[in-house]
């Protein structure tokens, strides 16, 4: 299983998402993203539907959750009170991680986020 991380404080979304891209590709090569973690700061809110979407696409995550929050973590660092972004996450080389759908009657009859499992 191979990690990335990638931090970025470019004001523009776009340019900031590309960044990301870039960043997260240079680390996993050609390892696809199963699971990507999305950190974003509330300045990119009203824009948060495309962000959201381009990140998903430019770090290839199959499937991708996330939050906002004024202090983003990534890479080594934390960025406070400005612009930032950063996605974290994983893929395992030859294999492809798949979404498990969650079992409402087993909990209780609350709805579960699905669970990302790599079968043997």
């Amino acid at each position: 299983m191979r990690f990335a991380s990638a931090l970025t404080t470019k004001t523009d979304w776009a340019e900031a998402v590309e960044d990301l891209g870039r960043q997260v590709a240079a680390q996993l090569g050609p390892v696809k993203t199963d699971l990507a973690v999305l950190f974003v700061h509330p300045k990119f809110a009203p824009q948060i539907d495309a962000v959201v979407e381009s990140a998903q696409k430019a770090v290839g995550a199959r499937h991708l959750v996330g939050c906002t929050g004024a202090g983003i973590v990534g890479v080594d660092q934390e960025v406070e009170q400005q612009p930032a972004i950063s996605p974290a996450g994983c893929g395992v080389a030859g294999r492809q991680g798949r979404a498990l759908p969650s079992d409402r009657e087993k909990s209780g009859g609350i709805d579960r986020p699905e669970l990302l499992a790599f079968p043997a």
